[in-house]
């Protein structure tokens, strides 16, 4: 046996030879136990592990996937549908009829399936778009979509990453969408356009009977191309220098600028991996297929064991024997007897044996699943965690202990839920918003608001017992504003029950109510104001009374003319002055003699 070199001196000749020819990729800092082998390439099996990507997963894979796998489905359904599932609103400050209006607009132009279809397709092919079929007046779409010349919306169109093919980029480093796709091809994946199938067309009213539109000849205007400075990587212009239409309009292959889409990308990738991608991100499945495929396979295995949970086991004296004989029918007959004889009569007769001959038996053997759930629940743990989402979602299934963990879970995952509405939702919505505004015949007319945002309604939605609870606080807090004078009983009532549905949210203050209660409590003091004076007269001097504003008792009443010399002023207040005056006054009688 030749001699193997030990560790070191291995290391010392690869330390030596990547001093002669340098190798990037041998690393000299690992720890390496030269008992154990652990860290020794030559004897620990985890130094065989390497990083793998499928990259031969394609775009068809995904598709069978999403199709045949419920889980797989699952993966790429859910994070849409809880995204979307209590909707989304404009909310527009200080006009609400306008707010109402504009979200009864966007729900007539149907873009909620739309959206959903996108969100769909961006997680299983790796990206989509939404074409804005607005109409500015151009029908060169390769144009950049002009928002002042927008007349209206017409319609919303899903087109997935297989039908979205980017040929032009934005060049320029110091833009901000460098390296992303300035104009898309659009390709047809069935079927070809109406103008080319009319009379007259380019087909003259002939459908080929080829699907392959790639296959088919279309005309192209004489165009060259040429490197610009204005974000294109090249672009196509005519013999006069002026950019001309890549394809005719009666081509079944479309130029679109992607200002006109709303564009939903894959899982994120590295410029070099988007531009392997044809301008996209990745699927959802390539993180987690490995996963998912062994989850699946634990679940088919654990199904063939159950099918061969209890064995019949059969014990013949001189198998053998019988099975190297010429009859070797003998032990299949004997066996299929015994079969029968179990399914018919529920009993088995068996050859006792002799003194000689060993007795025949039968037997099940079980199969022990003892730690199978608890391998699965492990298993379910992982796929969670690579689609990161809780288990209860996942499966479908409440975990034990809900109120536990479940909630906290559930919380967590709602938090990620609307960090994703905000990366990939809001900045598309509030495009479209924009293009809405825009258009001369939307519900603005053509105005953007002052003041507007994108709402997105909350995902936690509370019990019955936990809502009632809610609306006592909030009555509690209401009554405290009222008898304080924040707010009105009126505003109170109309913004918490004056909608489709309670809200507990906000109060609406009524400036114009406000107003007119002001100057109708102005001119209902003036008014009681000259009634009092009316009622009262006038003070002796002449002058007018005062009034109480409030209209309250506490207004002095006239005294009319002074008490004259040995008259008692009227009131209470001065009895005893006018009793002293009336005695200082008044002629005095003799005193009566003493009886």
């Amino acid at each position: 046996m030749p001699d193997t070199p030990d560790i070191f001196t291995r290391l010392a000749s690869a330390g030596a030879s990547s001093k002669r020819t340098p190798n990037p990729n041998f690393r000299s800092d690992s720890y390496i136990n030269c008992l154990t082998g652990i860290g020794d390439n030559t004897r620990d099996k985890r130094e065989s592990a390497s990083p793998f990507v499928h990259t031969e997963l394609t775009p068809q894979n995904f598709e069978d996937i999403y199709r045949g796998d419920d889980l797989g489905a699952v993966l790429v359904e859910a994070l849409p549908d809880e995204m979307l599932r209590e909707g989304w609103h404009v909310a527009i400050a200080g006009d609400e009829a306008l707010e109402e209006e504009v979200n009864s607009y966007i729900e007539g132009l149907d873009f909620g399936p739309r959206l959903m279809e996108a969100l769909y397709w961006s997680r299983q092919k790796g990206g989509a778009g939404i074409l804005i079929g607005a109409d500015d007046g151009t029908t060169d779409l390769g144009q950049p979509l002009d928002y002042t010349r927008i007349k209206s919306i017409e319609y919303f169109t899903t087109l997935t990453s297989q039908e979205l093919f980017p040929l032009y980029y934005y060049g320029d480093p110091l833009a901000p969408k460098y390296s992303y796709p300035s104009v898309y091809f659009l390709q047809q994946l069935f079927g070809l356009p109406q103008e080319a199938i009319s009379p007259g067309g380019q087909f003259g009213g002939y459908v080929p009977q080829s699907n392959s539109l790639m296959s088919q000849t279309v005309s192209y205007p004489e165009v060259a191309f040429k490197a610009t400075p204005d974000g294109y990587m090249g672009k196509a212009v005519d013999k006069s220098g002026k950019r001309a239409s890549i394809v005719s309009s009666t081509s079944p292959l479309r130029v679109v600028h992607e200002s006109r889409f709303l564009l939903f990308d894959g899982i994120p990738v590295t410029r070099t991996q988007r531009v392997a991608n044809q301008g996209w991100g990745d699927s959802v499945f390539m993180r987690t297929f490995e996963v998912l495929r062994d989850y699946n396979m634990s679940w088919s295995g654990i199904c063939n064991m159950l099918s061969d949970y209890a064995q019949g086991v059969y014990k013949l004296h001189g198998l053998l024997d019988l099975m190297f004989s010429n009859d070797d029918g003998v032990v299949a007959n004997r066996a299929i007897q015994i079969d029968m004889m179990r399914s018919l009569a529920r009993a088995i007769v068996l050859d006792a044996g002799g003194p000689d001959q060993p007795a025949e038996s039968f037997t099940r053997e079980a199969v022990s699943l003892a730690g199978l759930p608890e391998l699965m629940q492990q298993l379910a743990l992982r796929l969670a965690a690579a689609a990161r989402m809780p288990v209860s979602l996942l499966l479908g299934q409440s975990p034990a202990g809900l109120q536990a963990t479940g909630d906290s879970d559930i919380r967590f995952y709602y938090d990620r839920i609307a960090s994703y509405q905000n990366k990939l939702l809001l900045p598309n919505l509030k495009q479209l918003m924009k293009a809405v505004f825009a258009a001369k015949q939307g519900p603005t007319n053509g105005k953007e608001p002052d003041n507007w945002s994108i709402v997105f309604n909350p995902l936690w939605q509370l019990g019955s017992d936990e809502e009632a609870d809610r609306r006592m606080k909030i009555a509690q807090a209401d009554v405290q504003y009222i008898s304080a004078g924040v707010v009105t009983p009126e505003e109170v009532a109309i913004s918490r029950f004056g909608g489709d549905s309670y809200d507990g949210d906000k109060i609406t203050i009524d400036q114009d109510a406000r107003k007119d209660l002001g100057a109708n409590a102005e001119e209902e003091l003036k008014a009681n104001a000259a009634m009092l004076q009316q009622k009262q007269g006038n003070m002796p001097d002449g002058s007018p009374m005062p009034i109480d504003p409030l209209g309250g008792d506490k207004v002095p009443k006239p005294m009319g003319k002074p008490a004259g010399p040995g008259q008692r002023p009227k009131g209470k207040k001065n009895k005893k002055a006018s009793d002293k005056a009336h005695q200082q006054t008044a002629p005095r009688k003799p005193p009566k003699e003493a009886v």
